[in-house]
């Protein structure tokens, strides 16, 4: 049982990546283009009940230094009885070829964009 457990944590400890690091973010005027990607991302990827239906509205959009770009918002979905449960803060991250890598809501998307709107986010790899 001992074995099992040092086994365990250190497999734990092993998982554990690179801690974030700085990026250096600045405000840009959005385009469709990057919109709908971000809104793609984020419903798909997050598997929202009715993608179609999901409301957007707070958008604002990042350039970040290393190429890619941040998109931050509010979202309302629709839950499995078709009511539309509030809109919630996201957070899409899309690399430099715009491509979506990383989407959240609710806690971590707040952290981000509030990170974002203070001109450094922290980004893991």
């Amino acid at each position: 049982m001992k074995r099992i457990f040092a086994l365990l944590i250190i497999g734990t400890v092993a998982s554990c990546g690179p801690p974030p690091t700085p990026v250096q973010v600045t405000p840009i005027v959005a385009n469709e283009t990057t919109l709908a990607t971000a809104r793609n991302t984020l419903t798909v990827g997050l598997n929202f009940k009715d993608p179609a239906a999901a409301q957007f509205r707070n958008e604002r959009v990042y350039r970040m230094a290393t190429g890619g770009t941040v998109v931050c918002g509010e979202v309302n979905g629709k839950n499995s009885f078709g009511a539309y449960v509030g809109f919630k803060p996201y957070y899409v991250r899309l690399n430099a070829n715009g491509q979506g890598e990383r989407a959240h809501t609710e806690f971590l998307a707040q952290t981000a964009c509030q990170q974002a709107a203070s001109g450094t986010l922290q980004v893991s790899q």
